[in-house]
């Protein structure tokens, strides 16, 4: 009986002993993973920012309601999705509105521009959003995100900051 109880102790501290160098080996081996991962998402974050606040540095500057003139396209745009890997196709159906500064010094030369090539426009909004899936268009935080990158690809295509926001009146999915 007294060697029964000599033994229990010693079976512990083997069992604690090994816990611990397990927990150990564990974090050893996840902290370094981890880590890379933890820079892998910290860059990525950073791409998509400078995607977004390259096109214009000064965006903390906000054109005031009053100064924004609207050019609305008139009719919805139907846009096929891209592929989620499923055989079901998914379209998005969207009414656009452009808002441009009306006191920015080109502003007459590009509501012209818009205007005129009201077919680019559309094909640019087309591309642009055909090329996300259903699920990212499904996803009720991520009409904002499209939003900015439309006027990101406009603000590029007419070289300007005129164009302030591209916004959805209608977005049907």
């Amino acid at each position: 009986m007294e060697n029964k109880k000599s033994i229990f102790p010693i079976i512990c501290v083997i069992l604690l002993s090994m816990n611990l160098l397990l927990t150990g080996a564990v974090a050893f081996f996840t902290v370094p993973a981890t880590s890379k991962m933890n820079k892998l998402l910290n860059q990525i974050g950073k791409a998509l920012d400078l995607d977004f606040a390259e096109e214009n540095p000064e965006e903390a500057k906000e054109v005031p309601m009053g100064q924004r003139r609207p050019i609305t396209i008139e009719e919805a745009i139907l846009v096929n999705l891209s592929s989620d890997g499923s055989s079901t196709k998914h379209m998005l159906s969207v009414s656009v509105g452009i808002s441009l500064d009306s006191k920015a010094k080109d502003y007459e030369k590009i509501s012209e521009q818009i205007t005129t090539n009201m077919g680019i426009v559309k094909n640019d909004i087309r591309n642009t959003i055909a090329k996300h899936t259903y699920e990212e268009i499904s996803n009720d935080n991520y009409a904002p995100i499209l939003e900015q990158e439309l006027t990101a690809v406009l603000k590029e295509r007419f070289e300007t900051d005129t164009i302030v926001v591209v916004y959805f009146d209608e977005y049907i999915y």
